[in-house]
């Protein structure tokens, strides 16, 4: 391929996105454990990037389930569901090393 189907730039924001939410709302941050399906609307990303919207179906235990949806003005482009992330307080001190030590 000489081009990228979907932006996995995007993507990362995703899981991104969710963290915040997790670390906001359950005081622990997150990282991305499985996607049940994505699904694609378009052959390629829009140039002009997307914006995504993150809407948690609950969370069991130490997993947050939520499907993503990334959009644009002229609408979707992609969907995420049934994305799970495993929620755990030690990943800050994971994170906080490895900012300190890229600095």
């Amino acid at each position: 391929r000489q081009s990228w189907v979907t932006d996995p730039l995007a993507l990362d924001g995703c899981f991104q996105l969710a963290i915040l939410w997790t670390r906001s709302q359950r005081g622990a941050a997150s990282l991305p454990c499985h996607i049940r399906r994505y699904r694609q609307y378009r052959k390629a990303f829009p140039s002009g990037g997307v914006e995504v919207a993150l809407a948690i179906e609950g969370v069991r235990g130490q997993l947050a389930v939520a499907d993503l949806t990334l959009f644009d003005a002229a609408g979707v482009v992609a969907v995420a569901e049934g994305y799970e992330c495993a929620l755990d307080a030690g990943l800050d001190r994971s994170f906080a090393r490895n900012v300190a030590g890229a600095s």
